[in-house]
This record gives C-alpha cells, structure tokens and sequence, in this order.
C-alpha cells in the first residue's frame, strides 16, 4: 500500500486532489489500517476525478483493485448538484454517519449518550443471559471483572465515555452484583465504592469504570509523548497547540471531544510526568514538566523572579555540564535556586519522558 500512498501524495502536489486536512506543513489525504482506506478530499468534482485516478494507476501498477461494491462515500457542506456529479464519476454509493467500524461506532460530533446505547445494551443482553443461573456474589464479582469490564475497557480505549453512560454502566453491574433489577431500588450493605476498592484494602477488586476511562485517556497522552511521528500528534500540534506550549497553554474554547479529552488527561497526568532533562537546549525551563516536582512557572511567578532568570528561555541557559549559572548564587534567588537543584540531569543528549509513579518510567494500564 506504500505505493497507492506515493501516487496521491503525488497527486496532492500537482494538485489533482484537494484535501480539507491541511494545517501548515501537514496534510492528511488518506489513513490505511490492514486492507481498509479512508480518503479524505474536498468536496469538489476535479478531487474525485483526481482520486479515481490515483487508484486507477495504483491498479495498473499492482494489480490490485478497490472493491467499489463495498466502498461508501460521505458528505459534509457539499450542495446536492456537486453530490450527484461526485457519485456519478466515483459511482459509489451514499453513506451517512455514524457507522460501525471494528466494533465502535464513527461519528462527526461529539460522543453522546445515545451513541453508546450499542455497549450499554450488549451488556444488559450479557447479563440477561446470566440472570437465570444460580451465581453466588464472588461468581458475580468474577464475571464483572473479567467480562463486563473487558466491554469497557474496549471502547474507553478508543472515547472518552460521557459521564451519563459511566454511571449508566455502573448502576447496571451494581444490580446485576446484588442480584436485582436495575430499575429496581435496593439497600446493599456494602457501597459500591468499597467493593471497587484493591482487595488488599479490603475491596473486591472492581476497576470502577471511570478510572478505566482516566487510564486510557492517559495512556493515548502517553503514546503521543513517545511516538514523535504520530500523525495524530503532529496535526494537534499544528491546529490547536501552534507556537504555545501544550503544558501551560489556556483550555481552547468549544473543542471537539478528541482535543477536550486531551486536555483532561493533561490535567490527570501533569503531576506524574517530568521530562528527563538529557539535552538540556531542547528543555523549556519555564513551561515544560522537567522538574520532578511540577512545572516551574506553576510553582513560581516568573514576573517576581530575577530578571536574568525571567528571561531565561530554555533550560540550557541556566545550567550545563559545567554547573549552574554564576547569576542563580543570588540571595533573591535562594528559594528557586534550592527548587532547581532537586531536578536531576544525565546529560546523555536525549529527552526522555519519566512516569513518575513506576519505577521503570513506564506508563502503564
């Protein structure tokens, strides 16, 4: 498939396709996972004429072909002479969103409610089927562990589930755990809290479900840090965070849901990851998370500071392998100076990022 990428990339520069995905020096014309191919183009005449012959060469090439019988083409703001010209050259049928794809649905908006009845009911169904056996309380436990929350932890690996469908999700497995109804109300002697507890703190072990959701949110911030040529993080970084610093950056007004719940796993993760400052040229002292205590402009203001210190733009500026900056000897600097020396350096020349909690500095869920 590398080939079929070479020719539309081709074709992007010559400028027989156009793509709606362009931010910068990015652009994104099509996503391939296993034999699937996702093309995004503008919703003009000329682009799918463009495409048809992208995958016509592509054919000739390998002999491979689309299947167009299988194929589905979508619309946003595109008026309905332009459609019926587009379906015409493409003949592909119409589709609309959402759709299912490997098990999740694809939508344009933001996650609602209603868009995960698909989970909250193929649990219901799951648990209807168990309801007639005679289960004691810890096959019950058993089943929630393993089975229910394996159908959670499957879809807050890919969304950030809405907090109406996590409580939604955990009064059905508080129903089905004390054996009643979920429309039903019933005294348990034991809160549901308690039994999500570890079971060394005297808990059953239940991963409560919104702490499923924090974790995979965490883990897809995490994956980002790491992958540096991950598209998904270079077109983020081009449309939302540009010039500013993701870290300190102001939360964005009216976000989609993909950037609002990178912006909370932010929030969960800043107090656990840091920056291994190695190369130290490359390291904001100010606005990025190098000190294992937190980020400096969140512990200290950088207006009441000394002036060589404000302006102090990387971390480079102020320590290096010979020591720290003669200026930072200062008596109005002791209390920041004592601050940055608990940060640590190998000075190996590369950044590396740190999950504190772990000892390895590895995230992991």
């Amino acid at each position: 498939m590398e080939m079929l990428s070479l020719i539309i990339e081709k074709a992007l520069l010559k400028n027989h396709i156009g793509t709606p995905f362009r931010q910068g020096n990015i652009s994104i014309t099509h996503l391939l996972f296993a034999d699937d191919l996702m093309l995004f183009l503008n919703g003009d005449l000329s682009s799918a004429k463009g495409i048809l012959s992208c995958l016509k060469n592509f054919s000739k090439i390998t002999g491979l072909e689309a299947n167009l019988d299988k194929s589905e083409v979508f619309f946003s703001g595109t008026d309905s002479r332009t459609k019926r010209s587009i379906l015409e050259v493409l003949k592909i049928r119409e589709a609309r969103m959402p759709i299912r794809y490997l098990g999740i649905p694809l939508f344009t908006s933001n996650l609602r409610a209603q868009d995960c009845w698909s989970l909250t009911g193929k649990i219901r169904r799951r648990i209807s089927s168990w309801s007639s056996s005679h289960l004691s309380q810890a096959g019950r436990v058993e089943l929630i562990k393993t089975v229910i929350n394996s159908f959670q932890v499957f879809w807050a690996s890919a969304f950030n589930l809405p907090k109406g469908v996590i409580h939604c999700l955990e009064k059905i497995c508080r129903a089905f755990l004390w054996g009643h109804d979920p429309s039903q109300k019933k005294f348990h002697s034991t809160g549901w809290n308690d039994f999500c507890k570890p079971k060394g703190e005297g808990g059953a072990g239940i991963r409560k479900i919104e702490d499923i959701n924090n974790a995979f949110q965490l883990k897809i911030l995490w994956n980002s840090m790491q992958d540096k040529n991950s598209l998904w993080l270079k077109w983020f970084k081009a449309k939302y965070v540009k010039r500013k610093n993701f870290w300190t950056m102001k939360f964005l007004p009216k976000p989609s849901w993909g950037v609002r719940g990178m912006f909370k796993a932010r929030s969960l993760g800043m107090p656990f990851i840091c920056y291994n400052a190695d190369n130290e040229e490359e390291i904001e002292l100010w606005d990025q998370p190098w000190h294992p205590h937190g980020v400096l402009s969140s512990v200290f203001s950088r207006s009441c500071t000394d002036s060589s210190l404000a302006s102090a733009k990387f971390l480079s500026q102020i320590h290096s392998a010979n020591g720290w900056a003669p200026f930072l000897s200062k008596p109005s600097l002791s209390e920041v100076f004592e601050f940055l020396k608990k940060g640590s350096f190998n000075c190996n020349g590369r950044n590396r990022v740190i999950w504190k909690p772990t000892s390895a500095g590895l995230f992991t869920t």
